[in-house]
């Protein structure tokens, strides 16, 4: 074979590679132009219960949510049209939602997965309309068919509506004190409510006994716990119930018992 032929054979390769690499272009071109054109096929949602907790949230919640969203009914909205970041913003608005992501198939079916948030404690404020804090001391509406029992905070609390910095750290504060009571299984069924006083000191109601639990301020939440723990279960344990007026947690490294005045004469 001479030299012309062999240059004729490379030339021929070549072309016939950029043939090739061209016909996968535009067909790579054409299926993405043929996704964007595709209308989404109605969507599906998924609730993770990660901390296999009860929670508010529904299925049904998210579908109302998104549709009331949504220009259109989601079957006639093309994949180009579809505004995925924006749902996924608008979903994380909703108030029983942690996290939320959003996937798109390959025969254009939406899959919303959303991870709820753990109610911890019912407010009461003295005006205003009761809500829901989770661990983290977010505020959550009260749903029409809540049947979940959760303890009382009371007292000087937050409204409902209320943007003031310092109201927003003490429901932190107390959902702190609720993550760490549930820490504790026996704890986590005694303390039925929370009272905060007019000076800002915090006082546990149990469910069980008519003493009083004076926790003071929301420090060393996890050492004072512990030793209300320690408490029940070495000094109530052996005394019976009923016999202290109050337990004070307010000292660093003790537990302060004031027993009940006898009734004796």
């Amino acid at each position: 074979m001479n030299l012309q032929s062999l240059k004729i054979n490379e030339m021929f390769r070549t072309v016939l590679v950029l043939l090739a690499w061209g016909g996968f272009f535009w067909l790579a071109v054409s299926s993405f132009q043929y996704k964007n054109e595709m209308n989404l096929q109605n969507f599906e949602v998924v609730i993770i219960n990660k901390e296999n907790d009860l929670h508010l949230l529904e299925a049904a919640q998210i579908h109302q949510y998104v549709e009331a969203w949504l220009p259109d009914s989601i079957n006639r909205i093309k994949l180009s049209e579809f505004q995925m970041a924006a749902l996924q913003e608008h979903i994380m608005f909703h108030p029983y939602v942690k996290s939320g992501n959003l996937y798109i198939g390959k025969n254009g079916r939406v899959k919303i997965e959303c991870i709820p948030r753990y109610p911890v404690a019912r407010v009461v404020p003295a005006r205003g309309d009761s809500y829901l804090i989770d661990h983290f001391g977010e505020i959550m509406p009260i749903s029409d068919n809540l049947i979940i029992k959760l303890p009382v905070i009371r007292g000087r609390v937050p409204q409902f509506n209320s943007a003031d910095e310092a109201d927003l750290n003490r429901l932190a504060g107390l959902g702190m004190l609720f993550k760490e009571i549930n820490r504790i299984e026996f704890l986590q069924v005694l303390i039925d409510q929370v009272v905060v006083t007019a000076l800002g000191d915090y006082r546990l109601l149990p469910v069980m006994g008519t003493e009083i639990i004076e926790f003071g301020e929301l420090e060393r939440i996890e050492e004072k716990l512990m030793d209300l723990d320690e408490f029940y279960n070495q000094v109530i344990a052996q005394v019976g119930w009923n016999q202290y007026e109050s337990i004070n947690l307010k000292y660093e490294g003790q537990v302060v018992g004031k027993k009940k005045a006898s009734t004796n004469p």
